[in-house]
């Protein structure tokens, strides 16, 4: 059986990779850019490990790739986990062009929902099946910048409370990590107003809690009590500070 990552060549994505593959998981790895993919899988093999399969596909352009991903998994016997670390962000999208928010909510929202539909069959058919997705502080309310952005994470993050829901049923543990500022891409080299969470310690805690059921997790921890905090701050007052 296999772990299915998509978004697999981010910086998240890599490193859970690699963590998978040192503990003998079965991967398939799905990214846009086939020589970051084959890049990856060869980093893999070198050290050692399973080289894992891997499918190029730009999720932006719909759910046909899914079919691809179904019939590689079933050869390999089965689909053990989704884990879906992909997503982008534009510093401020409300002043940037209308096909680049679309984009935007794509790559957050959609292709995230069109992967759990098209793979939702395999999982149930798992003996103990792991979806893992990702969101944002950005979702907790509303800010001054990054409005598509914060909009499909608050839509992702409603999903997945519905698909924990779903989940109890069909007997697939639902997992969700709610992101702080993240040491990762243009982010890791900009100031932020509180510290940074790392990649590869977020890597390990989501790979360490694959098997302990659904669960919702803010990361760093102390987003929990701070999300908390802003979500309840009068409007008047959390206007000032955002």
């Amino acid at each position: 059986m296999a772990y299915i990552i998509i978004g697999a060549t981010g910086d998240l994505g890599r490193t859970l990779a690699g963590l998978l593959a040192a503990k003998g998981c079965g991967l398939v790895l799905v990214a846009r850019k086939r020589d970051a993919l084959e890049a990856l899988a060869d980093d893999i093999a070198r050290a050692g490990h399973q080289r894992p399969t891997v499918i190029a596909a730009d999720v932006t352009e719909g759910p046909a790739y899914l079919k691809t991903v179904r019939e590689t998994a079933s050869h390999l016997g089965g689909v053990e986990g989704l884990l879906l670390p992909i997503g982008q962000t534009i510093r401020d999208d409300l002043d940037t062009q209308s096909s680049e928010v679309s984009q935007l909510i794509t790559v957050n929202l959609t292709a995230v929902l069109e992967a759990i539909s098209g793979l939702w069959h395999e999982l149930k058919a798992a003996p103990r099946p792991v979806l893992v997705g990702f969101g944002s502080i950005a979702a907790i309310r509303g800010r001054r910048r990054n409005l598509a952005y914060g909009a499909a994470k608050r839509a992702l993050a409603a999903a997945f409370e519905s698909l924990t829901l779903r989940g109890t049923s069909d007997s697939i543990a639902v997992q969700f990590y709610v992101l702080g500022f993240m040491d990762t891409g243009k982010l890791a080299q900009e100031a932020t107003p509180l510290p940074k969470g790392d990649i590869a310690r977020l890597a390990a805690a989501v790979c360490a809690g694959l098997d302990q059921g659904s669960r919702k997790r803010w990361y760093p921890w102390w987003w929990w009590p701070l999300s908390l905090i802003l979500r309840h701050l009068p409007w008047a007052l959390y206007r000032r500070i955002i």
